[in-house]
């Protein structure tokens, strides 16, 4: 056995795991750092496809899937949506407090850190970035 695994034995052996200091609430090793979804509210029956895509976690397929459903039977109530085929019941509860189906559509999404698709599509339209004719 390397030194290495016979210290890792020692160390579970010994208790050593269950005595380390518990990690502080928002610190970089307590996990993901969730990021606001933005402000305001997001009428589902009015929307436009762009500002569906808008919201955190709806790809713009979902969003094009969001707009053929209410297309076919309008929303009467948020809940309503997760009708649409991709949308899950924990992926409705985040978006929940941005969803109605009544009154104009306020919602702003936040200007955190980009996502990948973001970086993407800016190194795309970057000078010197992308394919070259």
């Amino acid at each position: 056995m390397s030194a290495r695994g016979l210290v890792l034995a020692a160390a579970v052996l010994s208790g050593a795991w269950a005595h380390a200091a518990p990690v502080a609430p928002g610190s970089a090793t307590a996990g993901k750092a969730k990021r606001s979804a933005g402000s305001g509210v997001l009428n589902l029956n009015t929307a436009t496809l762009d500002q569906i895509d808008a919201l955190p976690g709806v790809s713009s397929r979902l969003a094009a899937a969001v707009v053929a459903e209410r297309t076919a039977r309008p929303f009467s109530r948020p809940e309503d949506v997760m009708r649409v085929r991709g949308l899950s019941r924990k992926r409705f509860e985040r978006l929940r407090p941005h969803l109605t189906v009544t009154g104009t559509t306020s919602f702003v999404p936040s200007t955190g850190r980009p996502g990948p698709r973001a970086a993407k599509a800016r190194a795309r339209h970057a000078p010197g970035g992308g394919a070259h004719p």
